[in-house]
């Protein structure tokens, strides 16, 4: 779920498994929406191609400034802390990293290194 913020035009996303466990236990709406995703394609895969990712891909280089010409979906937040890592490490040349004490990132290498536990 990606979620943009007019003025600023910041871009973050949610993790849908909140989102879905706060309409409630077999909520319809969310139940069809699952039922039809499985009907199109049961897999997801970062592999697989997906017309729908194509399209917010689209959308997300449309709304956001200057020439976006990548996007990189993840499936989990320590993905994202992960793929923002290596983005700032190959932007600015640097490896080092701040992190927030109490912060917790992922379980993953990268991210568990931006943990303060």
């Amino acid at each position: 779920m990606v979620f943009i913020s007019k003025p600023n035009r910041l871009l973050f996303s949610k993790n849908v498994i909140l989102f879905s466990s706060s309409v409630g236990h077999r909520h319809p709406k969310v139940l069809k929406a699952v039922t039809d995703q499985l009907q199109r394609q049961a897999l997801h895969s970062q592999e697989l191609l997906d017309p729908l990712r194509g399209y917010l891909a689209k959308i997300l280089a449309e709304l956001t400034p200057g020439n976006l010409k990548y996007a990189f979906f993840t499936n989990s937040g320590t993905e994202s802390v992960e793929g923002a890592l290596k983005m700032a490490m190959l932007a600015t040349g640097r490896r080092t990293i701040i992190a927030a004490v109490g912060g917790f990132h992922g379980k993953s290498l990268g991210s568990l290194s931006a943990t303060s536990k």
